[in-house]
């Protein structure tokens, strides 16, 4: 409760990570956020993904996010 646990994977994607994000929102409803919000240069292409919440909300979570990266790495 006194911290925050994060992640900040790369993406390995052709569109940028602002882009990637509203899409991720808009299939999944899943909401994380761009890389480029957090003072990334832009084109790095990251995303950060907070961990509070119910293990079993991350894994449903995660599971969207890897449907979607699988979408658009193929």
């Amino acid at each position: 409760p006194l911290a925050a646990f994060y992640a900040f994977p790369r993406l390995s994607i052709r569109e940028e990570d602002e882009e990637f994000v509203r899409g991720l929102i808009r299939a999944t409803g899943v909401i994380v956020v761009h890389g480029s919000g957090f003072g990334e240069a832009r084109g790095t292409r990251h995303f950060r993904v907070v961990f509070l919440p119910p293990e079993g909300i991350l894994r449903d979570a995660l599971m969207l996010i890897r449907k979607h990266l699988e979408q658009h790495t193929s």
